[in-house]
């Protein structure tokens, strides 16, 4: 059966070392473009492995078009971010002392040195200032050298494809497109809606009229090209796009490459072993196969970026598709209950309108990404734990439950009154479970469990409609009710 169905099995330890071995190395624009977002350190790991493989990297003209149209914005995007996070955390650290002066948290509990929480706060904010300083001045400039694509320029020098020469050359490249993108053939179908905008459906290089939908089926058809000319028997492309029109995935989980880009390339090429890396993946083998020196905290900081420009590339979609904020907060789900389209921080802050509408004064504290929000109720503190769930999942739910759980709870959690609540944020397909099958009901009976025998004295279960938090149910200990 493998050699009718090869999309559906994955390659043998002996031929992932093959390929690691003889592979044509394809990266992607994102690969290239997501240079410029990496760390320092995470940046020089991914070029040295790059480098690694150099008599064997190639990128199709597609490819080199896509960065050059895009690079100046991810270098204007880059250094905006590192400057507006400098005048942020100012507004947060002003934001963190007036909560913390509001709930005059000094008269409520003596075992609370307030005044020594909050040097530290200023101390460590310092800190965090001076590291913003020395990323911001580290960015590159739009109107400044750019020693990063002279690296690119090197590793690739000889390594690209030719682009077409004609209108007619071009065309040919997305003949049938439309055809596929209707019956959901990959790759490129996830990008149909970008003529929906004239303003961003059609660019123009050398004279040529590129349809900006096409652009993954242009460099997948051209990669095509290239294995047929070269008779390229091994290949790898190593990507950063995470749409499902290039990943074949099964309950959350990517088993490789989307099934009919297997099928396809080993049907029409001289191909035999073909794969896709994500750019974490790619890293993390190239340790594993090339013993190259890359830290363990570059794969990491890799796969955040990846996931951040994930979200980012949905957003920017929709901002391509519509010109009225309107139509695009219904473009990205927050007009209907699908809060797993949001972004975390949009989440905790629509949490927060909602408590603060309850309780009174809530405030966020925040350490890294984690947020927690605090409020006065009655004699003592409690403080919300915000996690989202798209499956009634009890694994998932208990490792974000000790993900939210912060070694520095001594700072609030010293005194006796303090109570701790979770809010579990829902989307539709397990909001609709939540009271309709066994599994609905395991997950009740889970969380019941979980106040009974935990710090958590509660857990609030609710879903965002239009941009607002609807409490769906209250879990105590001993009572369940809605």
């Amino acid at each position: 059966m493998k050699s009718l169905f090869p999309g559906y099995y994955p390659l043998s330890d002996e031929q992932y070392k093959l390929l690691w071995k003889e592979a044509i190395i394809v990266p992607d624009t994102n690969v290239l473009l997501n240079l410029y977002r990496y760390p320092e350190r995470a940046r020089e790991d991914f070029l040295n492995a790059l480098n690694l493989l150099r008599d064997r990297l190639w990128i199709p003209h597609q490819v080199a078009l896509e960065f050059q149209r895009n690079r100046l914005k991810v270098i204007e995007a880059a250094w905006s971010l590192s400057g507006n996070e400098q005048a942020k955390s100012s507004e947060q650290l002003s934001s963190i002392v007036a909560g913390f002066q509001k709930l005059e948290i000094e008269k409520r509990s003596k075992s609370i040195d307030v005044d020594k929480i909050l040097s530290d706060l200023r101390v460590a904010h310092a800190r965090l200032v001076d590291s913003i300083v020395e990323i911001h001045r580290s960015q590159l400039e739009v109107s400044s050298s750019d020693p990063i694509r002279d690296r690119i320029d090197d590793l690739l020098y000889g390594s690209i494809g030719e682009g077409p020469k004609t209108q007619q050359e071009l065309d040919s490249l997305t003949e049938g497109g439309e055809d596929r993108y209707s019956k959901e053939i990959p790759p490129g179908y996830h990008d149909a809606d970008k003529e929906k905008n004239p303003k961003f459906a059609e660019f123009i290089h050398n004279h040529l009229v590129y349809k900006a939908k096409f652009g993954d089926l242009i460099l997948w058809r051209q990669i095509i090209n290239h294995a047929k000319g070269r008779n390229i028997k091994h290949l790898i492309i190593v990507t950063g796009d995470q749409k499902p029109d290039w990943w074949w995935r099964e309950h959350g989980k990517t088993m490789g490459p989307h099934q009919e880009l297997v099928s396809e390339i080993l049907r029409n090429t001289p191909v035999e072993l073909f794969w896709m890396y994500s750019s974490d993946q790619f890293l993390a083998n190239a340790h594993k196969q090339l013993n190259a020196p890359i830290a363990d905290q570059s794969v990491q900081q890799v796969q955040q970026v990846q996931l951040v420009e994930s979200e980012h590339d949905r957003i920017e979609a929709a901002n391509r598709l519509f010109e009225n904020s309107a139509t695009l907060t219904s473009y990205l789900g927050l007009d209907d209950i699908e809060p797993v389209r949001y972004p975390m921080s949009q989440i905790t802050r629509i949490v927060q309108n909602w408590l603060s509408s309850q309780f009174g004064e809530v405030i966020e504290i925040s350490k890294g990404i984690q947020k927690r929000l605090l409020a006065h109720r009655g004699d003592g503190l409690e403080t919300f734990d915000v996690i989202r769930l798209s499956s009634l999942n009890t694994g998932v739910l208990m490792e974000k439950i000790k993900y939210s759980n912060w070694e520095q709870d001594e700072i609030i959690l010293d005194d006796e009154d303090f109570k701790r609540t979770l809010i579990v944020v829902l989307g539709q397909e397990p909001q609709n479970a939540l009271f309709s099958n066994n599994r609905g009901r395991r997950f009740l009976n889970h969380l019941q469990e979980l106040v009974n025998n935990s710090k958590i004295e509660t857990v609030l279960i609710g879903t965002i409609v239009k941009q607002e938090f609807e409490l769906i149910l209250r879990i105590h200990r001993d009572t369940q009710r809605p």
